[in-house]
């Protein structure tokens, strides 16, 4: 499943609060995208968020764990680009 989300002017901060909005605007990409994060945060799969640097990536993957059944269990967050390609492959 591949989407695309809006750039980073809309993303804003969790606050720790699942029930905060993070972010700002009402138009149809950003509706869609939260549905996207429902959607992911209702299953039990892994997720991998690719989007250029400050795009909002953590924030999106905070907001996927905190509706998510695992919301009591520690949110780790994983910069690829820091690890090595082998570490990458499974």
């Amino acid at each position: 499943m591949h989407h695309q989300f809006p750039d980073k002017d809309a993303f804003g901060a969790t606050n720790g609060n699942p029930n905060w909005s993070y972010c700002v605007g009402n138009s149809p990409a950003i509706r869609a995208m939260e549905q996207v994060i429902r959607e992911l945060s209702a299953s039990d799969v892994p997720v991998l968020i690719r989007a250029e640097a400050g795009s909002g990536k953590r924030t999106v993957a905070q907001r996927i764990h905190q509706l998510s059944g695992r919301q009591n269990e520690p949110f780790v967050g994983v910069d690829c680009a820091s690890l090595s390609r082998e570490a990458l492959v499974d």
